[in-house]
């Protein structure tokens, strides 16, 4: 069984209208006095940023656990052997869900669609993984949730 989860709607949203803001004072910029050349640059990578928010996807399936963005130039693979531990760190109130490897770079699982789902199948897919308390809860506000449904 495989499993897709995107972005969520907010995120996207967000990095558009930042997108539109920072294209918008470059040309202002441009236009004015020709000293915002500078600002090409940075309204650049603002937009590959959220072309890259649009695409990036994480795969669930029996083997393990898959990150791809834009273009899939950028992939990262965990076997679901490999995976630790799902760790919660809050960051002015927001939390940051974070899946940490046995070796390796960790892969944030934060701003995806459904993430008390995500989390859910994360754990049925490795139930070896170790649970922050928060993580914990929020799997059991899933559990409750299926069962409801």
């Amino acid at each position: 069984m495989k499993k897709v989860y995107q972005l969520s709607f907010t995120i996207k949203f967000g990095l558009v209208v930042v997108t539109i803001i920072s294209w918008y004072s470059m040309f202002l910029n441009i236009i004015k006095d020709f000293k915002g050349i500078w600002l090409v640059f940075s309204s650049l990578i603002v937009t590959y940023v959220t072309l890259n928010a649009f695409y990036q996807k994480i795969i669930l399936d029996e083997n393990g656990i898959k990150a791809k963005v834009i273009g899939y130039a950028w992939q990262k693979y965990l076997n679901w052997g490999e995976v630790r531990t799902i760790i919660c760190e809050e960051y002015f109130g927001v939390p940051i869900y974070i899946l940490v490897p046995q070796r390796g770079r960790a892969m944030y699982l934060s701003g995806f669609k459904n993430i008390d789902q995500l989390l859910l199948d994360i754990y049925n897919f490795a139930p070896h993984v170790i649970l922050h308390p928060n993580v914990k809860k929020r799997i059991e506000k899933a559990k409750r949730k299926e069962q409801n449904s």
